[in-house]
């Protein structure tokens, strides 16, 4: 795209330089400046539909715009300085007749001093506007850039509404996730009351022999025996153990 970019711009200002050979020669000051009118106009074409593109945003290429441009105007000015002389010249001759090719050189002079390369700006206007903005950007510079702003933002409401099902089903996971742990804390929870209750029972129960020992100040016979049997299986047990080891070693 650059390439073919140079090589338009390369192609003319080699067509403006052979216009300008023809400036010199009074006799062809009509179709020097109707050549020169029209690549003035091709160009500006040209730098409209880059600048929608975003190629015109290339420095370098810029520049090289604003110079053959300008080198275009500059020469169109002084075409039309020579063109409106001579006008003046013949007018101030005495019997001097407008011919029919004069009339319609002029009308077609005055009607391209009053066309807008952009169609609906005058010449002059747009010549103070490429002079005043040619080290800043100008307002179809700024164009892409907007476009540009536009696209980034579509790019990122697309992505994200990519991702708001991602999003959803992983809060939704999460809920699920977090239902589950409440379910197995209320379990847990259950569980634990089941064995405060059945502990309490038995607390009841050493509460009320400490407490009948307590009233009686003395230990009942179902005491004793509770705790002779008790040493006696202690016993058991010890014996048995002892005698099993050995048996398996």
């Amino acid at each position: 795209m650059s390439a073919s970019i140079h090589a338009l711009i390369s192609r003319t200002r080699e067509d403006a330089a052979h216009i300008k050979v023809h400036c010199d020669d009074e006799s062809d000051l009509v179709p020097t400046y109707l050549e020169t009118m029209k690549l003035v106009t091709n160009l500006s074409l040209v730098r409209k539909q880059l600048c929608i593109d975003g190629v015109i945003k290339n420095d370098d290429i810029s520049k090289e715009f604003h110079e053959v441009f300008k080198s275009l105007l500059d020469m169109k000015f002084e075409l039309e300085y020579e063109i409106e002389k001579q006008q003046s010249a013949s007018s101030f001759v005495p019997g001097s007749v407008d011919t029919e090719d004069t009339v319609l050189h002029r009308d077609s002079i005055s009607t391209l001093q009053l066309k807008s390369t952009d169609e609906d700006e005058p010449i002059e206007a747009l010549r103070k506007r490429l002079l005043s903005t040619r080290d800043l950007p100008s307002e179809l510079d700024a164009l892409p850039s907007a476009q540009i702003q536009n696209e980034q933002h579509e790019s990122f409401q697309k992505e994200l509404i990519d991702s708001l099902p991602s999003m959803v089903s992983s809060l939704k996971d999460q809920a699920f996730q977090f239902q589950h742990m409440l379910k197995q804390d209320a379990t847990i929870l259950k569980e634990a009351s089941e064995n405060f209750e059945s502990s309490r029972g038995i607390f009841e129960k050493v509460n009320g022999t400490l407490s009948k020992y307590h009233r009686e100040g003395k230990l009942g016979i179902w005491f004793y025996i509770r705790v002779i049997l008790f040493v006696f299986l202690t016993f058991a047990f010890f014996l048995f153990l002892i005698r099993l080891i050995p048996a398996r070693y």
